[in-house]
């Protein structure tokens, strides 16, 4: 296709402003914060054709594959004003190269809004060319861009970017995809649209922890490890949780309810210790190793003014499922049921000392 061809095709396919007419430096500009907040899910409030999924960001690059069926690609992007920056777009080759024998052009869009109150797209900037097509520019205000990308040859693989003069954060309107987030600061660091604010596992941001900027996965293995998001649902497995835009809390299934007890046939008793309640009468110990052995202790009075000596079994244990039992030199045996909480408390339930006991396990 000619460059005449490609450019006519391309004024063709040029998004049509509505309303009445609007100036694309005037006071019609319309600011960030008139479409929708800077954290979480992209505004839906975006006039067609933008795809709010869609989403540029400083200092990186996304690729689109162009076809018959689908000739456009739209991105949105907010920036403020008084910054100078640069959008592109490029074709690439089966190799990576820029491919220099394909035609490639795009405009760029400014958010703005009619007398009557609409918000439409006002055509800015556009360039062309074979390979790649550059385009600097400077808004007068915080303002939306879109960046609408064409080839005059499909199926093409696109690569569009968007840079800022100096750092991104000449730029940003809001913190870009591996930038610090949360914390504590004077004004809270926000991720961009379309990006969360990852906090590292179980912390869940706690303490004023920061985190990290990320897009939140698309494709995700058919793997069942579940885990806990910090927004108290349960995922499949890390990577759906991140699907989700959600920070992992911990591993498991999210605990639905902490005080219900069951069998737990998982918990190792290896170098565990279980105690009963809080010092009063009669509290029970037990202590175990690697090797097998146990040591029970029975501590009869606990207060300062009793002076019963204290009283020890030691024996070894075996396992099987979530029922242990011990087996003493003094030839007496004991059978307990360990039990846990979804909360992570565990318990053993049973009969020693010729009494009914429940001890739980020391954090």
């Amino acid at each position: 296709m000619t460059k005449f061809s490609f450019l006519s095709a391309l004024a063709l396919l040029a998004l049509p402003v509505v309303g009445c007419a609007v100036s694309p430096e005037g006071e019609d500009d319309v600011a960030e914060e008139a479409v929708g907040s800077s954290e979480g899910a992209a505004s839906s409030s975006l006039p067609a054709p933008a795809d709010p999924s869609q989403r540029l960001y400083f200092g990186s690059a996304e690729g689109v594959y162009l076809t018959d069926d689908q000739p456009l690609s739209n991105w949105t992007f907010d920036a403020k004003g008084g910054n100078e920056f640069k959008t592109s777009v490029a074709a690439y080759a089966a190799d990576g190269t820029i491919d220099g024998t394909r035609g490639v052009g795009f405009k760029l869009y400014g958010l703005s809004r009619t007398w009557s109150g609409k918000l439409v797209w006002t055509l800015l900037r556009k360039a062309d060319g074979l390979g790649s097509a550059v385009v600097t520019y400077t808004g007068s205000v915080a303002r939306t861009y879109m960046l609408t990308a064409a080839s005059g040859d499909k199926p093409q693989q696109l690569q569009v970017g968007l840079s800022c003069k100096g750092t991104n954060e000449n730029c940003e309107l809001a913190r870009q995809p591996g930038e610090s987030c949360g914390g504590r600061t004077v004004k809270p660091m926000k991720c961009d649209k379309g990006l969360f604010c990852q906090f590292p596992t179980n912390t869940c941001g706690a303490a004023d922890q920061p985190g990290t900027c990320v897009k939140p996965g698309k494709i995700c293995p058919a793997l069942y490890k579940p885990v806990c998001g910090c927004n108290g649902k349960t995922y499949s497995n890390a990577c759906a949780a991140t699907a989700g835009g959600a920070s992992i809390k911990s591993s498991g299934a999210c605990c639905a309810d902490p005080t219900k007890w069951t069998a737990d046939p998982l918990f190792t008793l290896d170098g565990a210790t279980f105690k009963s309640g809080a010092p009063v009468l009669d509290q029970y110990t037990y202590a175990f190793d690697a090797d097998g052995n146990v040591q029970a202790t029975l501590d009869v009075c606990v207060h300062t003014m009793c002076k019963v000596a204290i009283r020890f079994k030691k024996g070894t244990f075996h396992s099987e499922g979530a029922k242990t039992t011990f087996t003493y030199e003094d030839g007496t045996t004991a059978t307990f049921e360990v039990q846990s909480t979804c909360a992570g408390e565990t318990r053993m339930v049973g009969k020693d000392w010729g009494t009914t006991l429940t001890v739980t396990a020391a954090k």
